[in-house]
């Protein structure tokens, strides 16, 4: 051989190079590590207020003390909106 790669050879380096990259940009593009903030505490969680946030398209959920917390992306919204 003189030092060049046969084609199918290539193209299967090609083929990695590319499944790497999009696995890589994928893993970039991941929502896995939202941040969620406090927004009110138990006793504030109403139907109102859930309906607001879900119209809102408000990102939030439950925590371990049963609080309402927000992704922070969404807080300045969150609070505008829905306080």
């Amino acid at each position: 051989m003189n030092g060049t790669l046969e084609p199918s050879k290539l193209l299967k380096k090609k083929k990695f190079l590319i499944t790497l990259l999009l696995f890589l940009f994928l893993t970039a593009c991941n929502d896995e590590n939202e941040n969620y903030v406090f927004f009110t505490s138990s006793e504030h969680i109403n139907d109102s207020l859930t309906e607001c946030l879900d119209d809102q398209k408000v990102k939030y959920k439950i925590d371990e003390e049963e609080n309402l917390v927000v992704e922070e992306d969404d807080s300045d919204k969150a609070i505008a909106k829905c306080s």
